[in-house]
């Protein structure tokens, strides 16, 4: 999905890389209200799940890394090899990039004059 914003002459407008903070901790499982299902779920948070801080440390390690982190997926506080899924579906690809887009220029119009500079 990065090479979608290198311009011909090789410049990178925007830095694009792909980051997971891992399974963290949250509200997400609020809608759990029998015994079983809040046990399970509470087991699996205490067992396996980071602070929702280690998970916003993870994010904000991520999105500092620079040029160098141009097109890669960052995890565990490392350069990690991208998902296949990432590496090979360029369909899938181009419609999550124009997905992003979207979303970007309905928050800051100026990220289309941004990306066709």
């Amino acid at each position: 999905m990065a090479a979608l914003v290198v311009e011909q002459s090789g410049t990178t407008p925007v830095i694009v890389n792909s980051l997971c903070p891992g399974f963290c901790k949250s509200e997400l499982a609020r809608e759990y209200d029998s015994w079983y299902e809040l046990t399970a779920v509470s087991l699996l948070l205490g067992l396996f799940a980071r602070t929702t801080e280690e998970g916003s440390r993870a994010l904000v390690s991520g999105t500092v890394q620079g040029v160098e982190g141009h097109g890669n997926f960052w995890r565990n506080d490392k350069f990690n090899e991208n998902p296949a899924i990432l590496r090979s579906d360029k369909q899938l690809q181009k419609k999550a990039w124009d997905e992003i887009i979207e979303v970007l220029e309905s928050q800051a119009p100026e990220i289309k004059e941004i990306l066709h500079q």
